[in-house]
């Protein structure tokens, strides 16, 4: 028989479920313009818990467990292993959970958005935030975990190569659709707008770079564009829904992207997107 004790959190779980209880539902305070849905932002959910924990004495402690980075194209995807160790003040009871998190970064920030994105699912599930409801966030983590793990299966010793981007042309004669099996040989799914010529005068270029986020904006002539900023914080505009459209749905997969840019003095535009 197991006599091993059995630890007890009677009392920091009621400090937890009062906190909880004047938490209540939060406010959206975030809108996410193309995808038109708002949510409770990360400073919103951080602001409301600290002030409760200070008034019930609960201390959160949060220690790095292991972090790893792999790169993929001119850019990295790091995975961070948090511990989160939550103190009664009073009691001396402790309890600790352990999250992941990821961040796709060009430079040097890889590892702070990771650990931002295990600190928000730990907050959103230990407390079980009401209103959080931001699907970007989670799709993006998700499509990061899932480009990590399979980039790590494939940098292994012994591990198989990727098969190489496919192209089925279809019968009616419309662009190919475009196939990027991963190393388990799954499709991750893409979307393509097939890169126009130049327009004279027009000087083409292709950026890459890894999207965050898909805006829609309206000029004072009244025209309708979309912005599409890159992870680095660079932005892109475009007059193209399509375009946008897009741009948005390899961002949740987590992909890169390569964006035809068409300038000349007076501005640059984005007429086409594609998988990198």
């Amino acid at each position: 028989m197991d006599t091993t004790p059995t630890p007890s959190y009677a009392k920091l779980a009621k400090k937890i479920l009062a906190i909880m209880a004047e938490i209540g539902p939060l406010k959206k305070d975030k809108k996410n313009d193309f995808h038109k849905y708002q949510y409770a932002s990360e400073e919103l959910i951080m602001g409301a818990i600290r002030d409760l924990c200070i008034k019930h004495g609960v201390g959160i402690f949060p220690s790095e467990k292991s972090c790893s980075t792999i790169v993929v194209g001119d850019s990295s995807i790091t995975q961070i292993e948090m511990e989160f160790l939550i103190v009664d003040a009073d009691s001396n009871e402790t309890k600790s959970s352990t999250f992941f998190g990821h961040g796709i970064d060009k430079g040097d920030k890889g590892v702070y958005k990771a650990g931002t994105g295990a600190e928000k699912y730990f907050l959103m599930k230990q407390f079980m935030i009401a209103a959080e409801d931001d699907p970007e966030f989670e799709k993006n983590q998700a499509a990061a975990r899932r480009t990590f793990q399979e980039k790590s299966a494939a940098q292994k010793p012994g591990a198989t190569a990727a098969r190489p981007a496919t192209a089925t042309a279809s019968s009616s004669g419309a662009a190919p659709v475009t196939s990027k099996p991963t190393q388990g040989g799954a499709a991750l799914p893409t979307a393509t707008t097939p890169f126009p010529p130049p327009a004279p005068g027009k000087t083409r270029g292709i950026l890459r770079a890894f999207v965050e986020e898909v805006s829609r904006a309206t000029s004072k002539q009244g025209n309708v564009y979309f912005k599409i900023k890159g992870t680095e914080g660079e932005t892109y505009t475009t007059f193209s829904e399509t375009v946008a459209r897009h741009a948005s749905e390899l961002a949740k997969t987590g992909l890169q992207i390569d964006l035809a840019i068409d300038s000349d003095n007076k501005g640059a535009l984005a007429v086409g997107v594609r998988p990198a």
